[in-house]
């Protein structure tokens, strides 16, 4: 840990060195508290670890500024029960994925992607509260940030059951949102 203390992030993924140091998740929290929503994509399986972040979480009284993120929904049973106030988001890779997760009951957030084609079922779902979330990660991101808001407003047109998004661009989704409602 001492040795990665030293290291920064770079600007870039092959870019110079950036002034930020890497953080551990208690130190992440606290910048964060009543700033954000944290999301937590956790890739340890050890159970221990997450019920070690969960501990970190509540005791930094961040229980309610924090998604955590399952890559498979049957994980969410064992998950919750290590801290049931802690929003869970798990994937739903199909539409037999997302019935289960919804069943369950456990969580009303669930990260989807763009196989889902169902529109009105979809939005349906958005409507009686469930939050689904997607990415603009990635290519999205990039064409926005080559051609601007359009891209972005085509997204909002393609999938408008979605309730939140995750980018590498916050500022740009914030000035196209911005000059939306103008």
């Amino acid at each position: 840990y001492a040795d990665i203390q030293k290291l920064y992030l770079r600007e870039t993924p092959h870019g110079s060195a950036s002034p930020y140091q890497v953080r551990t998740l208690h130190e992440v929290l606290r910048i964060c508290q009543g700033k954000i929503i944290v999301d937590i994509d956790f890739k340890e399986e050890n159970k221990k670890y997450i019920a070690n972040a969960f501990d970190l979480i509540a005791a930094e009284n961040m229980v309610d500024e924090v998604l955590f993120f399952l890559y498979d929904h049957q994980d969410m049973k064992h998950v919750y029960s290590l801290h049931p106030t802690i929003t869970l988001f798990p994937r739903a890779r199909n539409r037999k994925d997302l019935n289960a997760i919804l069943k369950s009951k456990l969580t009303s957030v669930v990260h989807i992607d763009a196989s889902f084609q169902n529109v009105e079922h979809l939005k349906k779902l958005k409507d009686q509260g469930v939050i689904l979330w997607m990415n603009s990660l990635g290519d999205i991101d990039k064409q926005a940030l080559r051609q601007g808001n359009r891209v972005y407003e085509l997204f909002l047109k393609e999938y408008p059951y979605i309730k939140i998004i995750q980018t590498d661009y916050p500022a740009l989704w914030t000035k196209m949102l911005g000059s939306e409602n103008k």
